[in-house]
């Protein structure tokens, strides 16, 4: 520490004393002051602890009507501040009685639970059968809104999804397209390049988005589905047999006359020479039918023998 060469002024000697009576009593007004802080928190926290015992106590000890009473009191008192709070002070208790409830739920053992959950179900059927039809209609209302605004959540969390997925498609698939083509060397190439290649990236990512196919119309639906019944009906799957060609076709195609009617129908009867044809072959065919075939071993010569009656 450097010494002084002179000494310093009683003035200045008189202002460090000075300085120090004065910080020595601070300190001790800082210290009574800290004590009597403590001393009022301890007060405090009593007051509060002897209010708890007093409201347990009555709490414990009141009858069913001043049960009630109170109820309807703190009822009215909940009612007012609610009536009459601002939007922030709202959402605020709304979010800390959210966090109570998560806390109280998640610290819950099981028998608890399903109390909590048959005195709620106890509570809405009560509150059914006493509400009146415009409170039911209000709260059938409120129950679609919910459900609509969950409907309409859901859909946009699936829309984000698959834009995702599509998005994740087209890079993957531009990355393959990249890795494919010769790779540029960056060291010799100068700005214009680099901007040129940054054009071919977006030209090849707006020709693979255009690969994508779109949706089929309505009306396209509509004249497939119309085609598809015309060509599928009875109507066009019936067949007949023409009577003059003896051809089986599609019943579209023919034309219903009367016998009389059919154009040169002497031409369709049958000739003579057919009919002795048909005659002669019937009765080959039930002599053939009483005959036998016998084959030979001898050469394998196939033999037609008649049957021998037996003599007596």
């Amino acid at each position: 520490i450097r010494i002084p060469e002179f000494q310093s002024s009683p003035s200045r000697r008189r202002r460090s004393e000075h300085s120090n009576n004065t910080g020595f009593v601070q300190s001790a007004a800082t210290d009574a002051i800290r004590e009597t802080q403590i001393g009022i928190h301890e007060q405090r926290q009593s007051a509060i602890e002897q209010q708890i015992n007093t409201n347990q106590e009555n709490l414990v000890n009141e009858t069913a009507e001043h049960r009630r009473i109170r109820l309807e009191k703190q009822k009215q008192r909940d009612q007012s501040n609610r009536s009459n709070e601002t939007n922030e002070k709202r959402k605020i208790r709304l979010e800390n009685q959210n966090q109570r409830t998560k806390s109280n739920r998640l610290h819950e053992k099981r028998e608890e639970c399903q109390s909590r959950l048959e005195k709620q179900k106890q509570r809405d059927q009560s509150n059914r059968l006493n509400e009146k039809s415009e409170e039911r209609q209000s709260r059938l209302k409120k129950k679609n809104k919910e459900s609509e605004a969950k409907q309409i959540e859901l859909k946009q969390l699936v829309d984000k999804s698959t834009s995702n997925t599509l998005n994740i498609q087209q890079q993957n698939f531009s990355a393959q397209l990249n890795e494919t083509e010769p790779k540029a060397l960056w060291d010799t190439h100068d700005m214009h390049d680099f901007t040129n290649n940054e054009d071919i990236t977006t030209k090849k990512q707006s020709s693979i988005s255009s690969l994508w196919p779109e949706s089929i119309s309505r009306n396209l639906k509509e004249d497939c589905l119309q085609k598809f019944l015309q060509k599928m009906s009875m109507a066009a799957l019936s067949e007949a047999t023409c009577a003059v060609c003896n051809v089986r076709t599609q019943t579209q195609k023919l034309k219903k006359l009367p016998v009389a009617k059919i154009p040169h129908i002497d031409l369709l009867k049958v000739p003579d020479a057919l009919k002795d044809f048909i005659k002669t072959s019937q009765t080959s065919a039930v002599q053939y039918a009483d005959e036998h075939i016998g084959i030979s071993e001898n050469e394998s010569v196939i033999q037609m023998t008649r049957p021998t009656q037996s003599s007596l």
